[in-house]
């Protein structure tokens, strides 16, 4: 699945990446904070990811306020993103205290495929410079 969401937060000259994926959990502050510490001391920038199950079938409720407020965006979409900002919003504040460079990234469907899509992403953009 492609990424639902990406995100860029502060500019950095620099395109090493750290790539920090996280659920939620609060298990994970930590260790984005020890990669937010690591990406200041090398100038580089994090990459955030979070990795959502693919669902059966949205909420009817969502279906309906989308159409109702006449997104352009598709309904499976929108859902998504507003499931994703939920799980990395609070790391945001985190990040932009600390003043680190970062991206997010929302994505759905198999976790371990999705993290190595965007760690292959990231090594491909990084070996380019």
């Amino acid at each position: 699945m492609l990424a639902v969401e990406q995100e860029k937060g502060l500019k950095t000259a620099s395109s090493r990446k750290i790539l920090v994926y996280v659920d939620g959990n609060g298990k994970d502050v930590k260790a984005l904070e020890a990669a937010a510490k690591m990406a200041i001391e090398e100038g580089a920038e994090l990459v955030v990811m979070t990795v959502l199950k693919k669902v059966n079938r949205i909420p009817d409720e969502f279906i309906k306020f989308v159409n109702s407020e006449r997104f352009t965006d598709p309904p499976h979409y929108l859902y998504y993103q507003y499931l994703g900002r939920a799980v990395l919003e609070p790391y945001v504040e985190t990040l932009r205290t600390m003043g680190v460079p970062y991206e997010l990234q929302i994505e759905f469907g198999d976790k371990k495929e999705r993290i190595e899509a965007v760690a292959k992403a990231c090594l491909l953009y990084t070996s380019d410079a």
